[in-house]
């Protein structure tokens, strides 16, 4: 879709926007380049029965007509071989192609007899032009090299031909070594630098005047890189001249033949002065648009202009792009193409063999891996393709979410680069990698890193990242081999710093790779192409690796490949310097985090004083302490790693392993808090055991006439056990109990936990047994013992209420009852109590009271 743009407008301006050319057919020219190479001439006589023949060699670069050809030659005698009167002799022209040798070959192109005369040489009168012939024929055109041949029977008369300069004896002439022309004697066909018409044995550096008939078409054409121009403040545009290759050809103009400007002129359309070259490099102050314009030019030797222009809309490049979202293998799509940006066609090729036609397109991914995905559409600047990786990785159960570990970056004061490229010269670094520990096990999705290439805007190229363990001598381990892999497409960019957004790509690998603790590892870039890829790194005139030598190069010599550390100075490229820096590879991570510690017994026992020593030792995840993996350790210290609270009030403690004092009583919630500060992503975790002590009992009461309340007073009981020298007993912390007599009773309270036990007793004494006599003549409550149910009458006129409380012997309350009425004349079902013994307690008024109560049932 056009986003509400229609197609007529969309192709209107491609029309506007494409390149105009112009194709023009060039008049007839007689190729005079045998000619213009000549200093001087001279003539070579030939006898047919030794020199048949004579030919010229001529390139066709692209496609030549050819309707004859004009040479310079003439009977050498006026007799014919019967020593007859003869001022005439026939001849054959021919056009022939051209081996590789540039030699005649067996395919004749076209041929024409004529007849040329006797011409008296010692009469000097005679012009140059005078010595020439002309043969026509039917136009043939071939676009392959080709030469004219003229020859004659080998009985026949003898000739002379007109060639330049040749030095006899020196050796040495006019052909300028090209050896472009020869002779056929005997049964083949002799180059001229074999040729050797004199009894001196040099060679023939000459050419014969030989000058073919020819016409050609011509048509200007450039491609300019970019082809829009992408920045406001200006762009610089390189040229590259695709017009006919004749422009640039010595044999057909003569601009090209004479060294001279003329044949390309550049009018860029911005005012700048036009600019006579063959592929220029052109700044333009802002995004356009400009109309450039290449003219290009044939002088011919027949001194006749022929020319083509083509002009090219350099326009500012439309705005394109996309964004997605990854949900484990599921990728969304969407276009963030403007409404200003008018484009049709848009498709999508997701880098797996799958494309989609869709504006916003969804699309499922096989396996995890960094995929070049290309979003192309059809624009004003005619078809635009903006292409980014795709970083695509699994989800797992690990309790830490993924982390971009950025280390490398913050030990970096400054950024520079070192180029991988295929070997060449003292050039031999193809390969860059960074070493990581594993102070515990993790998973390890893939990486990213910083690149840039020095090729044009329009290129990308492939980089191969890799994952090995480390192996002896601190570098890959190649004897295992990678444990996976990625494959990145670098584009380039015009950036202020190496450490750019914009430069930043993600490779993950087809699968993740898990490690286990102390697995070392080392993330690598392998590139063997032709243009150079620069790879960011921090600065090695700073120092920036604190002399760890982290980094390992992958060097090309004697024919083998293998990885080096910084050690090797020379094969680092680094201007001659110790390569003292980090690679900037940032591992994509994930792991398990979380928080543990341990000391060393099971129940805290003060001494005499009321304290205690404790010496904790943390067994958290490692990761927490790495400067590698934690921010806050690289930054700070180990103590932003770790929060300590010992449940007690006291000052929290960050250290990895504390030494705490507690004081009695206890027991205490102590509390280990680790703290990720993740470079991307930050966890936290929290692990609380409870220290036990010993329980301290303790109690007191509330008495009102026989009904008791003990109040739990203890400290870290679990468990509690009551007596109260009457038979009876309690599990409750609390409970009540109703003494059924006066007098004085032991009481004892026990309580214990894991580390022990404590008991503690104390006399109190019941002298109240409950309400006044008086009061109880007016309540009556039977049967005593009762199996169904009991009876209640009572005259509550003067007490106002009465309040019954079923306990059992434990103080557990069973059943109640209230009344208010004056008159109370009911009944209490007690047929769902266990048979046994309860205590009644009774309420009247302001008075309580207690009795026993047996069920029978």
């Amino acid at each position: 879709m056009t986003k509400g743009y229609s197609l007529f407008l969309i192709l209107m301006l491609a029309v506007l926007g494409s390149s105009v050319a112009q194709t023009v057919t060039c008049q007839l020219d007689t190729l005079k380049y045998t000619y213009s190479k000549s200093s001087n001439f001279d003539t070579l006589s030939l006898n047919p029965i030794f020199t048949s023949a004579v030919y010229q060699y001529y390139e066709a670069p692209q496609d030549i007509s050819i309707s004859g050809v004009k040479f310079y030659g003439f009977k050498t005698d006026s007799f014919d071989a019967n020593l007859n009167y003869s001022d005439s002799m026939s001849v054959i022209v021919e056009i022939r192609n051209a081996t590789v040798d540039s030699v005649p070959g067996n395919i004749l192109l076209a041929s024409d007899t004529i007849n040329i005369g006797y011409i008296d040489t010692t009469d000097t009168v005679y012009t140059f032009d005078y010595y020439s012939n002309v043969s026509l024929f039917n136009t043939i055109t071939t676009g392959n090299s080709y030469t004219v041949v003229i020859r004659t029977e080998n009985d026949s008369n003898s000739f002379s031909f007109l060639h330049n300069e040749y030095d006899q004896v020196l050796g040495g002439g006019d052909g300028g070594q090209e050896w472009l022309s020869g002779a056929y004697q005997g049964s083949g066909w002799v180059k001229s630098d074999v040729f050797s018409p004199n009894l001196n044995g040099i060679a023939f550096d000459a050419d014969f005047f030989i000058e073919p008939l020819v016409t050609y078409n011509l048509t200007a054409s450039f491609i300019n890189d970019p082809e829009c121009l992408f920045n406001e403040l200006g762009d610089t545009v390189e040229f590259f001249n695709d017009a006919s290759i004749l422009v640039d050809h010595r044999m057909y103009n003569r601009y090209a033949f004479f060294n001279q400007p003329g044949a390309q002129t550049w009018n860029y359309g911005d005012g700048s002065p036009v600019q006579q070259t063959s592929n220029p490099l052109h700044f333009y102050p802002t995004n356009g648009p400009f109309a450039a314009t290449l003219t290009a030019r044939i002088f011919s030797w027949s001194q006749l202009n022929c020319q083509s222009s083509r002009t090219q809309i350099i326009d500012e490049k439309p705005e394109q792009g996309f964004s997605y979202v990854t949900d484990n293998l599921d990728v969304d799509f969407t276009n963030e193409t403007p409404a200003s940006s008018i484009f049709t066609n848009i498709s999508y090729d997701f880098g797996d063999g799958n494309t989609s036609q869709s504006e916003d397109p969804s699309h499922k991914y096989l396996q995890p891996g960094t995929y070049w995905v290309c979003q192309t559409m059809m624009t004003s600047c005619g078809e635009i393709t903006e292409c980014q990786n795709v970083a695509v990785a699994t989800n797992t159960a690990l309790n830490c979410g993924k982390d971009s570990v950025r280390y490398t970056a913050a030990r970096g004061t400054d950024t520079r680069t070192l180029a991988i490229k295929a070997p060449l010269g003292s050039q031999r670094l193809v390969g860059l990698g960074q070493r990581f520990d594993a102070p515990q096990s993790m998973i390890v999705h893939g990486f990213s890193f910083y690149a840039n290439h020095e090729g044009l805007y329009r290129d990308n190229f492939e980089v191969i990242g890799k994952i090995w363990y480390e192996g002896p001598g601190d570098v890959p381990d190649t004897a295992i081999g990678a444990l996976a892999s990625s494959s990145v497409r670098i584009n380039k960019y015009d950036v202020d710093t190496n450490y750019s957004g914009k430069l930043r790509y993600t490779a993950i690998f087809n699968a993740p790779v898990n490690l286990l603790r102390n697995d070392n590892y080392i993330l690598t870039l392998e590139y063997f192409g032709e243009t150079p890829v620069l790879i960011s790194t921090t600065d090695w005139e700073e120092g920036d690796g604190d002399q760890d030598l982290l980094a390992v190069g992958q060097v090309v010599a004697g024919g083998d490949t293998f990885w080096v550390t910084p050690a090797s100075v020379s094969l680092f490229n680094a201007n001659g310097l110790p390569f003292d820096a980090d690679v900037l590879i940032e591992p994509l991570i994930e792991y398990n985090f979380n928080a543990n510690f341990s000391y060393g017994f099971e129940c805290l026992t003060f001494n005499e004083d009321g304290e205690k020593i404790v010496d904790f030792t943390n067994s958290s995840s490692r990761i927490a302490s790495s400067t590698m993996y934690n921010s806050g350790v690289f930054y700070n210290s180990s103590l932003s790693a770790y929060d300590w609270d010992f449940g007690d009030s006291t000052a929290i403690s960050n250290l990895t392993n504390p030494q705490h004092l507690f004081q009695a009583p206890g027991p205490f919630d102590v509390e280990l808090t680790i703290i990720m500060d993740g470079w991307t992503n930050d966890c936290r975790n929290s692990q609380v055991y409870n220290i036990p002590v010993a329980p301290t009992g303790g109690f007191s009461y509330e008495q009102v006439t026989s009904t008791v309340k003990f109040i739990d007073e203890s400290f870290n009981a679990d468990e509690y056990w009551w007596t109260f020298s009457d038979s009876t007993y309690s599990s409750l912390s609390d409970p009540r109990h109703f003494f059924l007599r006066l007098g004085e009773f032991k009481i004892c309270q026990y309580v214990s936990n894991v580390c022990g036990s404590d008991t503690t007793c104390e006399l109190i004494t019941v002298n109240v047994l409950g309400i006044p006599e008086a009061f109880m003549e007016q309540v009556s409550i039977y049967p005593n013992p009762a199996s169904d149910y009991i009876n209640i009458d009572a005259n509550l006129t003067s007490m106002k209420s009465l309040n019954l409380t079923f306990l059992d012997y434990s103080g557990r309350i069973v059943k109640k009852a209230s009344y208010n009425d004056s008159m109370v004349n009911e009944s209490i079902y007690v047929g769902d109590l266990a048979k046994g013994a309860y205590i009644l307690e009774v309420k009247a008024g302001e008075y309580k009271g207690t009795q026993k109560l047996i069920i029978t049932n």
